[in-house]
């Protein structure tokens, strides 16, 4: 099974990949169990409470702790999950680099780039 989270402060934006990142699973056939967060901290908490996230596809802009510092702290605790960042700030792929991300993705995703990374 698939860990995946999910973490945008935007709550249209965190339903709208859930459902995508639910069908993409259905159709390549992998079991997913998906976490829905809404700031860095819920994030970092999940992880505390149900453990670490295969995959991260998280937002840059959230309320609080923005999704670069909330990354940092991720790599701290987990090297080898991928973060995939879903953004609308192109100005901060650089950033990404330093945590080393997966994947920066700018929004709106469409569901086959979701599914290129996933797969």
């Amino acid at each position: 099974m698939l860990r995946i989270g999910i973490c945008d402060d935007i709550r249209e934006e965190v339903e709208k990949q859930e459902k995508q990142v639910r069908q993409i699973t259905y159709q390549i056939g992998i079991r997913a169990d998906i976490r829905k967060c809404y700031s860095g901290m819920d994030l970092l908490m999940e992880i505390e409470l149900s453990g670490q996230f295969d995959i991260i596809l998280l937002d840059i802009e959230l309320g609080g702790m923005n999704g670069i510092e909330t990354a940092k702290i991720l790599r701290e605790k987990d090297k080898n999950v991928k973060i995939i960042y879903v953004t609308s700030y192109a100005e901060y792929v650089h950033y990404a680099f330093a945590v080393h991300a997966f994947a920066y993705l700018l929004k709106p995703v469409s569901q086959e780039q979701v599914k290129a990374q996933l797969q």
